[in-house]
């Protein structure tokens, strides 16, 4: 079938007279086949001329007289007609590997194909679509089962369905991008972690089990002994943490994981304010400052800097509780500063009136009464 005709062959032709060819059959799907071709002698009969279809057919001639009358018209007996067959042309089982492949999981229905030139127009490919990892049958079928069969080497016609194995693939590039986690205040948040992976449009309810760290020792490592539980929250200290994401693997996909860093900042304290005056009285003076409530919460005053007795200068000392930071105070490198805070006070000394000596003339000099000593006055 579709391999061309050969073309019926008359010898003994002598008188050159014109042939008939009487063709008759059977198509290979059950459609009977009749048709009578005349052509002039040596003439060789054109492919649409001849059955094309895969059947059994039979052909007989008859030959005119010869134009010279020399030769008589003869024709075979059609019970002596020549029989032939035309095969059906034959295909290819289609071969995992190179007429069509395995597939890789992408989270998506799949559908095998054949890609080969040769096969992929000659037949239809009946194939469920598939998700997951798995192995899976697909049916191949031949278009046209009365002209082509499969290159078995069975000794009839070989047209049946073939039932072929196809694979969807485990993924093994599962990958955790664009991990971050935005720092937050002491005081305030947790904030979530936010990532990216390969599947996330398509398995938008997986999410990755996540696993913190505190570097408790300020080194920039974190060993297990650092490993939080629970995750940190708004109560956790101030300090440098670390997250490790983690997806596990399945028969889908493999196992993926990646780490970030963030930070929980110190809470910012104002700075305080010494108030008030205050003046020598002989009693021990403890300074005051514009938010009492603060001390002991925020933070402390170191040693009895402030308190004082005698009239002078004094320092006033205020250290920060754990996760405070003086608020808009930074350092040279535009750092936190959580450092001790000096506030000087001073207690001023006590006034006293002016003392007078008694007899005083107002004009330089002293009077004298009648033997009374001369005194000071306070």
């Amino acid at each position: 079938y579709e391999a061309g005709s050969n073309a019926p062959v008359v010898t003994g032709n002598y008188g050159d007279a014109e042939v008939t060819y009487h063709f008759s059959g059977k198509q290979n799907d059950s459609s009977p086949y009749s048709n009578d071709v005349t052509a002039t002698s040596g003439t060789s009969l054109s492919d649409a001329q001849v059955p094309s279809q895969a059947g059994n057919y039979t052909l007989y001639i008859s030959v005119e007289e010869s134009a010279d009358g020399n030769f008589a018209a003869s024709s075979m007996q059609a019970e002596s007609a020549a029989a032939f067959v035309i095969e059906r042309a034959s295909v290819r089982t289609p071969v995992k590997g190179v007429d069509y492949a395995d597939l890789t999981y992408s989270a998506k229905a799949q559908s095998v194909t054949i890609s080969a030139t040769d096969i992929k127009d000659l037949v239809n490919v009946t194939c469920t679509p598939q998700t997951n990892a798995d192995t899976y049958q697909f049916t191949v079928s031949l278009k046209d089962k009365y002209n082509y069969e499969w290159d078995t080497t069975v000794s009839e016609a070989d047209t049946a369905n073939k039932n072929l194995s196809w694979e969807i693939k485990q993924f093994t590039e599962t990958a955790i991008t664009a991990l971050s986690v935005a720092n937050w205040e002491y005081g305030s948040g947790p904030n979530i972690p936010v990532f990216e992976w390969t599947f996330k449009s398509e398995l938008s309810s997986v999410t990755p089990q996540y696993t913190y760290y505190y570097d408790k020792n300020g080194d920039g490592t974190y060993s297990d002994s650092e490993l939080l539980t629970p995750a940190p929250d708004s109560q956790s200290p101030a300090g440098n943490y670390k997250v490790v994401a983690l997806i596990a693997g399945n028969a889908n996909y493999t196992e993926a994981s990646a780490e970030t860093t963030f930070v929980i900042t110190r809470q910012g304290v104002a700075i305080p304010q010494i108030t008030g005056s205050y003046t020598y009285s002989g009693e021990e003076i403890i300074v005051a400052i514009s938010s009492p409530d603060s001390l002991g919460k925020y933070y402390e005053v170191v040693g009895n800097s402030d308190k004082g007795t005698n009239a002078g200068n004094y320092t006033l000392v205020l250290r920060l509780i754990g996760n405070y930071a003086w608020l808009e105070a930074t350092d040279a490198n535009g750092n936190d500063v959580t450092g001790d805070l000096s506030l000087s006070w001073r207690i001023m000394r006590q006034g006293v009136g002016k003392p007078q000596i008694t007899g005083y003339d107002g004009d330089g000099g002293y009077i004298y009464q009648d033997g009374e000593p001369i005194s000071v006055q306070y």
